[in-house]
């Protein structure tokens, strides 16, 4: 073998292995690096409270459907997910969107007036002022 000569790494192979290597080690440390950094800004974000106002309320479903699997003749499952979205104002009129469990979301309705507790972009809890429904039959 000529001392020269690089060595196998660099045949066409090699290169292609390198490339395809960088690029998968590059997306793991993005991915790992925004969780990690999510994790810091949640850590040291002030937990924060202020009257709020329900103004709008929304859901994602994402997933796949079900059908007939051509190869096996099976039924395949249909997989879903749904992400809970619910806008808040503050007094001072500022707006934000927060991410809610279906238990939150389900308990919240648009209109309703209370004690919004959250924590960076991430919702912690609302309490409703009873008052806030004014116009509700009540039984």
């Amino acid at each position: 073998m000529d001392p020269n000569f690089p060595g196998p790494l660099f045949d066409s192979f090699g290169i292609i292995f390198a490339v395809v290597a960088s690029f998968v080690l590059l997306g793991f440390v993005l991915v790992f690096g925004a969780i990690i950094w999510r994790a810091v800004r949640y850590a040291r974000a002030t937990p924060m409270h202020g009257v709020a106002t329900c103004v709008a309320k929304r859901t994602e479903v994402s997933g796949s459907g079900g059908g007939m699997n051509a190869s096996t003749g099976t039924m395949d499952m249909a997989h879903s997910s749904t992400t809970y979205r619910a806008t808040f104002e503050l007094e001072d009129g500022q707006r934000m969107e927060l991410l809610l469990d279906g238990r939150q979301y389900g308990m919240l309705a648009e209109g309703d007036r209370g004690i919004l507790n959250w924590r960076s972009d991430v919702f912690q809890g609302f309490q409703r002022n009873p008052e806030s429904r004014r116009g509700m039959i009540s039984g």
